[in-house]
C-alpha cells in the first residue's frame, strides 16, 4: 500500500512539473505578460520585503558576513518572485491573459482567425464587427 502511494505521489509530482513546464513555456509565448492585480501584488511583496530588511536589528544574521548586500537583495526580491512563479505555475497567467487577449475565429468556416471586418483565409467571407469572442 505504501509502495503505491509513493508511486502515485511521484507521478502526481512529474505531472505538476510538466505542466509548470508548459505554463511557463506559455508565460515567455505572451511576453511575460502579467495582469495588473497580479503587478500590485508583487508590488505589495516588495514592500513587505523592503519592510523586513529595514525594521532588521543590526545584530541578524542575515546582516553579516561578506554577502550582507546580496543577501538582504535576494529577501527583498524573493517576496515578488513567489507572487509572480505562483500565479504563472498554477495556470493563472494563460487563463487571465485569454480572458482579455481572444483569439476570433471565422463565424462561417470557424477554420482561421481573422481579424474584425477583415476577410477569412479558409473561406473568404467578410467577418462582421461585432463577435463575440472563441469559447
Amino acid at each position: 500500500m505504501v509502495e503505491r502511494l509513493g508511486a502515485a505521489y511521484l507521478l502526481h509530482v512529474l505531472l505538476v512539473v510538466l505542466g509548470a513546464i508548459g505554463f511557463f513555456r506559455y508565460w515567455g509565448k505572451t511576453h511575460f505578460w502579467l495582469p495588473r492585480y497580479v503587478r500590485v501584488l508583487a508590488a505589495i511583496g516588495l514592500a513587505v520585503g523592503l519592510a523586513c530588511v529595514t525594521f532588521m536589528p543590526p545584530s541578524a544574521p542575515i546582516g553579516k558576513g561578506r554577502w550582507a548586500g546580496l543577501k538582504k537583495s535576494l529577501l527583498v526580491v524573493s517576496l515578488p518572485a513567489v507572487v509572480c512563479i505562483f500565479f504563472v505555475a498554477h495556470g493563472g497567467q494563460r487563463v487571465a491573459y485569454e480572458r482579455t487577449h481572444p483569439s476570433l475565429l471565422c463565424q462561417f468556416c470557424r477554420g482561421a482567425e481573422v481579424v474584425s471586418g477583415g476577410r477569412c483565409a479558409n473561406c473568404g467571407q467578410t467577418q462582421a464587427s461585432s463577435r463575440s469572442p472563441r469559447r
